[in-house]
């Protein structure tokens, strides 16, 4: 099985916003761990629903500049997450800024090629000072410096 295939197709999917895609690679059992927000989902509808929230928050959000390798059952990808602000994040409004975070995932997939884990990690601060949405003192004590 190539792994590394898989997790290109999905992010090719996740690109097109095709849930139809995403959907039929996900196992009904996924569980996902997004360190950065500290929050594990279970089941495909939540992760699905957790991708949507991205796609509304971000509407041209994509992965990009991304390298891929396989270890088995697994397949791990670093690269940039790209998209400007135009939708509702949580219960802020759209800030209509650009983020362009680096991120590191890794997926496991089981025998019949669907996606069964995934961890992801990403920099929440930087996120949240691209968007201009974490205060400026706490980002220049942590030591972020956001460009205007």
């Amino acid at each position: 099985m190539n792994t590394d295939k898989l997790h290109r197709d999905f992010y090719d999917a996740f690109g097109r916003h095709d849930f139809e895609t995403m959907s039929a690679m996900v196992d009904p059992d996924i569980t996902y761990v997004d360190h950065s927000l500290a929050s594990t989902i279970k089941g495909a509808i939540p992760f699905l629903d957790y991708l949507r929230a991205w796609v509304a928050a971000f509407p041209d959000t994509h992965v990009a500049d991304c390298r891929y390798w396989a270890t088995g059952d697994a397949s791990h990808a670093i690269g940039l997450f790209r998209g400007t602000n135009t939708g509702p994040l949580g219960n802020s409004p759209a800030t209509g800024k650009a983020m362009d975070i680096n991120f590191f995932e890794l997926y496991q997939w089981n025998n019949r090629g669907l996606l069964t884990h995934g961890e992801a990690l990403y920099d929440s601060l930087v996120l949240g000072g691209q968007l201009g949405m974490v205060d400026k003192s706490l980002a220049e004590w942590l030591g972020f410096h956001p460009t205007p």
